[in-house]
């Protein structure tokens, strides 16, 4: 199962923490669910997972589709991954 993400208040601190094992795991679209914290395998921002659904007729091309949001600095992005590209991630808030 993946991890999924927290709120956090303004005034703490958020530490981002890998989890290796999650990140190799092959996930199955049963294992997911909208509003799970993920990441690409190889990296790059954190993101949520805004839906799931079967992109392969789309222009996208992607039959396993998550639909994830992250920002960059302030301006909001949205992309469909591929499932088996991204792994589960874990947030801890600093106090």
């Amino acid at each position: 199962m993946l991890w999924s993400g927290g709120i956090c208040n303004a005034g703490n601190k958020i530490a981002e923490a890998r989890a290796p094992a999650e990140l190799k795991k092959e996930y199955k679209m049963s294992d997911i669910q909208k509003g799970d914290v993920v990441q690409l395998k190889s990296g790059g921002p954190v993101m949520t997972v805004k839906e799931l659904g079967d992109y392969s007729e789309s222009i996208v091309g992607i039959k396993d589709g998550v639909r994830c949001v992250w920002f960059d600095g302030q301006k909001p992005q949205e992309k469909v991954f591929d499932l088996s590209t991204l792994g589960g991630f874990k947030f801890q808030v600093q106090r």
